[in-house]
């Protein structure tokens, strides 16, 4: 039982987003002239430039990490390393469970924020935090717009607060640098293979005129989001993840032990009723039916 709950656990990552069949993580496949490896991440400009002009792309939202950052409320300040900005579709793309605020227009304003509610307990107490506000060290103020559940331990990404992207406008990125998490939305059983032929035209036209003179080569690939979890090899990833074939082997050992437990009683109730082969006589004699008799082997023995 433990086993096939642990199975169903893993199994269950980023699958109660809405939309989750259709979101896919691009990530980066960088193969130098001496060694090859993937990324997690993508350039700045990729989300915008498949979002501007490829209409298959119904939604494109990237996670920039902040680093380790100071914030304070009055006397309550704390170092913080898991709030990012975010894209202001955000919550549109993935379902983030709001407790307070307007969901669809909690990060469209610069300079705010959205927090968790454990978040909200520590610099807020008991007070509602909406339309107060976080300062970090930078003395630059956040006002808080949302408060939202934490994110489900069964998520391959996790974070404590968002912040709005456009707080960050100067930070276009360029097409060398690698920074940020991209996740794109695609249509109902859109063809993959065509995305690819996408992917494919933005790496000709923006990514080999930088690293082709060096030998590099960037190639995209789409990881499904559910996927991501189980199947992943990449090392850089926000979260550690899991294994596919751990699943396949305690799925087998779960699968197993119910069946080598039926052998164990087959094997108990045949000598038991070996032993009571005089009892079954007696009850034969005195009129017990096929019926009867098949029952009484499994009820404890009377003498």
């Amino acid at each position: 039982m433990f086993l096939f709950l642990y199975i169903l656990d893993e199994l269950s990552f980023d699958s109660y987003h809405k939309n989750a069949d259709n979101i896919y993580r691009v990530v980066s496949n960088i193969k130098e002239p001496d060694n090859a490896f993937t990324w997690a991440v993508a350039q700045v400009p990729l989300a915008e430039e498949l979002r501007d002009n490829y209409p298959e792309v119904e939604n494109a939202v990237r996670f920039f990490g902040t680093g380790r950052v100071l914030y304070k409320n009055g006397d309550q300040q704390f170092y913080e390393e898991n709030f990012f900005l975010a894209d202001s579709t955000v919550f549109d793309m993935f379902s983030y469970e709001f407790v307070k605020g307007d969901q669809a227009a909690a990060l469209d304003l610069p300079f705010t924020m959205v927090i968790s509610e454990e978040i909200a307990k520590k610099y807020f107490g008991n007070a509602d935090p909406i339309g107060q506000s976080l300062q970090n060290q930078q003395n630059e103020e956040f006002k808080i717009t949302g408060v939202m559940k934490g994110v489900p331990n069964n998520s391959h990404f996790r974070f404590d607060a968002l912040i709005s992207r456009n707080t960050r406008p100067q930070n276009q990125g360029a097409w060398g640098n690698f920074a940020v998490f991209t996740y794109i939305q695609l249509p109902d059983g859109y063809d993959l293979s065509k995305m690819y032929v996408s992917l494919d035209t933005i790496v000709n036209q923006w990514v080999n005129p930088i690293f082709a003179e060096f030998g590099i080569s960037i190639k995209y690939e789409l990881q499904k989001i559910t996927d991501i979890h189980l199947h992943s090899k990449i090392q850089d990833e926000a979260e550690a993840g899991g294994d596919i074939s751990y699943i396949y082997i305690f799925g087998a050992v779960a699968a197993f032990m119910p069946v080598i437990a039926c052998i164990n009683y087959m094997n108990l109730a045949t000598a038991r009723s070996a032993n009571r082969a005089k009892e079954v006589g007696i009850r034969k004699v005195m009129g017990s039916q096929r019926k009867q008799l098949i029952l009484f082997n499994f009820l404890p023995s009377q003498s």
